[in-house]
């Protein structure tokens, strides 16, 4: 059974490896574009997909581990938190965007955009590390 669960994982880990790509784009964007205008376009633009990204890996995540019986492992809950975590800082990145789309102060603009890269710069880093850890 330890087998055919390692290979399930690895099946879901596989389906869930472009979940890497938005922190990327959005760690991009933010870097490169020079306008706050830009910067807060793509950010709206790559959230719909991050959002069905984070949907698809729990949707077949949960359809993995109703074939494995629902037995609580590690690994399992790792993924879990991990996603948990990285889905409520998405939605409060989303509500804090909303609230800079009306702000006329450019510092409130540059402290949105810090917390940004800071935060798709973790959750690059937590998916990263999560498949280096699933692997082994």
């Amino acid at each position: 059974m330890e087998f055919v669960g390692s290979e399930l994982i690895s099946v879901h880990l596989f389906f869930s490896f472009p979940l890497l790509l938005p922190p990327l784009w959005n760690l991009y964007a933010l870097l490169k574009n020079p306008s706050h205008t830009q910067k807060l376009r793509s950010l709206a633009v790559c959230a719909p997909a991050y959002y069905t990204l984070l949907s698809a890996s729990a949707f077949s995540g949960f359809v993995i581990w109703a074939m494995l019986g629902f037995i609580v492992t590690f690994k399992i809950l790792l993924m879990l938190v991990l996603w948990l975590v990285i889905l409520v800082a998405e939605i409060k990145r989303h509500k804090y965007q909303k609230r800079i789309l009306t702000e006329a102060d450019a510092a409130k603009r540059e402290q949105f955009f810090r917390f940004a890269k800071i935060k798709y710069a973790l959750d690059l880093c937590a998916f990263i590390l999560l498949l280096l850890f699933m692997v082994n």
